[in-house]
């Protein structure tokens, strides 16, 4: 997991990392509270070195990868003033209808943070409020946030931990010259005193590596007493000095020990199994902390004794179970600012097969089903590369120039993953920093309200009480058919990927996918999160209808088109908002400094020039004749299944534009931010 993990991941083995419930009798955390309902799953981190305020969760979350990720966000201000239809018995209604967006939740479950926040002042700054929508803050490594800071997001409600692997530690990191231990004289000063007992390790003097440990190591007695007590306090006094909440123990119980290591321990100690030792370490430790404390274990749930480490620690973790940095496809593009590089994709795990997710993850839900334990999933990201548009010429052939952005793909497959098994996830981008920041963990779906998920033909779906998630089973595109039994009567389904109402077909349907990464050509599964969205937004300051003949303008307030015809252009001025639905616009619409512009189901004749709006910019379904140019919208932007004959610029927007997963149709040519629709 991060800068001072020891292991390599084991995630293609079958019984690799499972997840749990969370529907077991959990321990009582007084000063956090969490999300009820919910069943969650662990992780494992050692191998590898990776380097409540008052804000919205929403504009935390924009404003802290903006110029990383493509968020493509549609805000309250940009409703149609129309009433949210909907079928009879609760179908969905189409997408031409724009709603409220659902209210996100105040507080997420669990985070996994990369230690970058400590030495990027850039990657501290986009973490630092993001992290305060959280509840159990995890990272790895010996870095700790400090003063003030641990003051402002603790009292926020983030629990942190301080890290030890449990099974011993590196040779090197004795070391004071180390580029990082050596960073760490308190660690370091506990390991050297360890080091001076050789009765305390089970290899004194004679550093090995294996299975969790990928570098040389040495390896704790757990059958001595005298280091068991020894290395209570040390962690007791860091806990004091640090301010912290727990500890996390990284690769817990002997399951990623060097065989030899193993080997070893049952010739000297043939009547008492390594976990055995471990449990009745942890119990100690649990005395000396208290109930007031924390131990965060990573994949307990491999142990044959886990219901009785379970008794002793407060969390669990798997990894990698539905997304990962490693088993992805290679490829080399050109970078936009790096030429040449080569670059890996994010590995989505299927859900079926003996290696798909459904199989690794009934392990740990068995394990943990009913234990006083909370159980959580990280999964890790690649960054996604996309085509800017433009071109390079390598070696006398003319190549697209790709930049790196946030796989949301990869992003929202997990979080539909771990939803369908009611656990709470994090993909964490230890491998694009800054670029796993996203909405989706403040979700809230409410309440399971079927007993387990739908498991059709091609796709998982399961219903809760404010929404549903699906998964494609495989990469091509799905059709999603809502039961429209479980959802309420005037609601509209809200696609949280996009954010904006569903594209819903005639038929109540909504087609995803297939996702394809245009960097490799691969095909991905698919992971959605659907929302019930209720009710009309805000009134409209002037409502057209009919025929309207001549130019409008738009000068100030909010002006919805509904079904209207414009027989001449529209002009949005600066502070204004437009609305438009079902409608036809015979001159072109052009925005400058607007407030907002939601346009849906719209024949625009005359092309669009949309520039510099502060706040969402929402162009859905429409047809539209003429070059379209969108440049320098501050509020989030989606072009979504648009028909555009003519040329489609992008430029200067932040977050980029999204299509939301519904690919617009270009008969000319697209540039810049938009290159390659």
């Amino acid at each position: 997991m991060g800068a001072a993990l020891r292991r390599s991941h084991p995630d293609l083995d079958p019984h690799a990392r499972p997840l749990r419930d969370r529907t077991g009798a959990n321990r009582e955390r007084p000063h956090v509270r969490r999300h009820e309902g919910v069943t969650s799953p662990p992780v494992g981190c050692r191998g590898l070195h990776h380097e409540g305020d008052s804000m919205s969760r929403s504009t935390r979350a924009r404003g802290i990868a903006a110029s990383l990720t493509a968020l493509a966000v549609v805000g309250a201000a940009a409703l149609s003033a129309a009433p949210a239809a909907a079928s009879p018995g609760g179908a969905p209604a189409a997408a031409s209808v724009a709603v409220q967006e659902p209210p996100l939740a105040d507080r997420a479950d669990f985070i996994f943070f990369p230690m970058t926040v400590f030495v990027d002042p850039v990657v501290k700054e986009a973490y630092y409020d993001y992290l305060k929508g959280f509840d159990v803050c995890l990272s790895n490594g010996y870095a700790v946030w400090e003063g003030e800071e641990l003051d402002e997001l603790q009292a926020a409600g983030c629990e942190f931990f301080i890290y030890r692997w449990f099974n011993g530690y590196y040779e090197s990191e004795l070391d004071p010259d180390n580029i990082y231990y050596g960073q760490f004289p308190h660690v370091q000063a506990i390991f050297h005193e360890i080091n001076a007992h050789p009765e305390w390790l089970l290899n004194p003097g004679d550093p090995q590596s294996g299975s969790g440990a990928v570098y040389p190591a040495y390896f704790y007695d757990y059958m001595n007493p005298e280091f068991r007590e020894f290395f209570v306090d040390a962690i007791v006094d860091r806990l004091d000095e640090s301010g912290y909440n727990g500890v996390f123990f990284d690769y817990i119980g002997g399951w990623a020990l060097p065989p030899q290591i193993i080997e070893h321990w049952n010739t000297i100690y043939p009547d008492t199994s390594y976990d055995e030792a471990a449990e009745g370490f942890l119990a100690e430790l649990r005395a000396a902390l208290g109930e007031d404390r924390r131990i965060f274990g990573n994949q307990a749930y491999r142990l044959p004794n886990a219901h009785d480490i379970y008794q002793h620690i407060d969390y669990d973790v798997t990894e990698s179970y539905g997304t990962t940095f490693i088993w992805g496809a290679e490829t080399d593009i050109y970078v936009e600012g790096a030429g040449m590089t080569h670059i890996f994709e994010t590995f989505f795990r299927p859900w079926d097969g003996e290696a798909g997710y459904r199989s690794y993850i009934e392990w740990p839900r068995s394990v943990t089903a009913g234990q006083p334990v909370e159980f959580f999933e990280i999964n890790y990201l690649q960054a996604r590369y996309e085509p800017t548009g433009a071109t390079a010429v390598v070696d006398g052939v003319e190549v697209p120039v790709f930049a790196p952005t946030k796989d949301r793909h990869a992003v929202y497959y997990g979080y539909a993953l771990s939803s369908i098994m009611g656990i709470a996830p994090f993909a964490s981008d230890w491998y694009s920093v800054v670029s796993g920041l996203d909405d989706v963990y403040f979700t809230d779906l409410g309440e399971p309200v079927e007993e387990s998920y739908r498991e059709l033909d091609d796709q998982v779906i399961r219903y809760f009480e404010n929404g549903f998630v699906v998964v494609s089973r495989g990469t091509d595109g799905i059709v999603v058919e809502p039961d429209t039994s479980m959802i309420p009567a005037g609601a509209t389904l809200w696609d949280s990927y996009a954010s904006a109402p569903a594209q819903v077909e005639a038929d109540g349907s909504v087609v995803i996918g297939p996702e394809i990464y245009e960097a490799t050509g691969n095909a991905y599964p698919s992971g959605r999160v659907f929302l019930y969205a209720q009710g009309p937004a805000p009134a409209c300051d002037v409502t057209l209808t009919g025929t309207h003949t001549g130019g409008l303008v738009v000068s100030e307030g909010i002006t919805c088109l509904d079904g209207a015809a414009v027989k001449g252009g529209v002009t949005v001025e600066a502070g204004a908002s437009l609305v438009a639905t079902a409608s036809t616009i015979r001159g072109g619409l052009t925005a400058s400094g607007a407030a907002s512009l939601t346009v849906t189901g719209t024949e625009i004749k005359g092309g669009v020039k949309i520039t510099t709006t502060a706040g969402p910019v929402a162009l859905t379904g429409n047809t539209i004749t003429g070059a379209t140019r969108i440049s320098d919208n501050a509020g989030g932007v989606v072009l979504s299944g648009n028909t555009i004959s003519g040329s489609l610029q992008c430029s200067g927007n932040l977050p980029a534009p999204s299509d939301g997963g519904d690919a617009n149709r270009v008969t000319g040519a697209a540039h810049g931010q938009c290159g390659g629709w």
